[in-house]
């Protein structure tokens, strides 16, 4: 399953802040025609998985992104733009050879509306 680190949960609490998202309305990622992962903000459906923050509902994937992203950590990147939500593999047990740190750019701070 994704692991979301306090980081992420906490940019995502201010993502959802700043894009005025009502009650109910989380982020959600999404796949694109070409397969590529992009935040927007949607209503969490019947057998999507839910993450909170700070007794917040804050992410939901539905169940192929869930799959896809199980053994991911979605984490936040300082970068000379400010800060930014990545996805990265969890690391393997300390010394395993398949040991990685493949990230990927999650949304660059902003919820698609």
């Amino acid at each position: 399953m994704l692991m979301v680190t306090e980081a992420a949960g906490e940019m995502l609490v201010e993502l959802l802040k700043d894009a005025e998202a009502p009650d109910g309305v989380t982020a959600m990622f999404v796949r694109d025609d070409d397969g590529e992962l992009s935040l927007t903000l949607a209503d969490a459906s019947s057998g999507d998985v839910v993450f909170e923050h700070a007794g917040t509902d804050v992410l939901v994937l539905d169940e192929d992104v869930s799959e896809a992203l199980d053994c991911s950590v979605l984490d936040v990147e300082e970068t000379d733009d400010g800060p930014l939500l990545v996805l990265g593999e969890l690391e393997d047990e300390p010394g395993s050879e398949s040991e990685s740190e493949t990230e990927n750019n999650a949304g660059a701070g902003e919820l698609e509306t």
